[in-house]
């Protein structure tokens, strides 16, 4: 006798069995839980404890990815790219981002000796803005500041944007500037914009510290790692 031929050694399972639904029969749920807690009930009770707590809005509703500074608008754009993370608060740096430079660019190691120093008394506005929002967290962002500052630029510390007025003059700390015509640099847009708004004296940051030098050191760029 084949082997696929044989007898079954275990009985024949019989059918399972149906259960009537009693209407009045009390489900069996433990003590320490609530009624439903893994049910739709307990959803409910949770997006509501959410509202109190970040720690627990981020485990059961999560992020709007939006809300991360992430473009979800442009198609076939890699966002890994660029994305600096969930617990950073800016997209990642130009130098930051890991790419392949070819070595007939890396021309900086040898005319960094030959090219006169760069001057930031010489740099355009528009310049200065961008290494300010660019070079974050760097000396180069000071050293800008102070150039901006020298310029009549004031930077608002509650929104976080450069001022300039109209006509520039002294400003004395015991007076209010009172609501003013401005010149705004919006990032958005990328250029200065005149507003209206009031400021006071002790929304505006101090001037920042004076650079040693007023000029950008040339750094060398990193030599390109050997394969082992």
């Amino acid at each position: 006798m084949s082997a696929w031929n044989k007898p079954l050694m275990k009985p024949v399972p019989q059918p399972i069995p149906k259960y009537s639904f009693q209407p009045n029969a009390k489900p069996f749920t433990p003590s320490h839980l609530l009624p439903a807690e893994y049910g739709m009930r307990g959803i409910v009770n949770v997006l509501k404890s959410a509202g109190n707590s970040d720690g627990l809005a981020a485990l059961s509703i999560g992020y709007e990815l939006s809300n991360l500074g992430l473009n979800l608008k442009i198609s076939g754009h890699e966002l890994y790219k660029d994305y600096g993370g969930p617990f950073s608060d800016r997209i990642s740096r130009t130098q930051d981002i890991e790419c392949q430079v070819p070595e007939e660019y890396r021309t900086n190691a040898h005319l960094r000796k030959r090219l006169p120093p760069i001057k930031l008394t010489d740099m355009s506005e528009d310049l200065l803005f961008y290494i300010f929002y660019n070079c974050t967290e760097e000396a180069y962002q000071t050293m800008v500041a102070h150039e901006l500052y020298v310029r009549d630029w004031r930077f608002h510390k509650i929104k976080r944007v450069w001022l300039m007025k109209f006509v520039p003059k002294l400003l004395d700390p015991s007076t209010d500037l009172g609501k003013e015509n401005y010149y705004m640099f919006d990032t958005s847009q990328w250029k200065k914009i005149k507003v209206e708004m009031p400021v006071e004296f002790h929304e505006l940051e101090p001037r920042p510290p004076a650079p040693k030098c007023t000029t950008i050191p040339v750094i060398p760029p990193p030599s390109p790692k050997k394969d082992s």
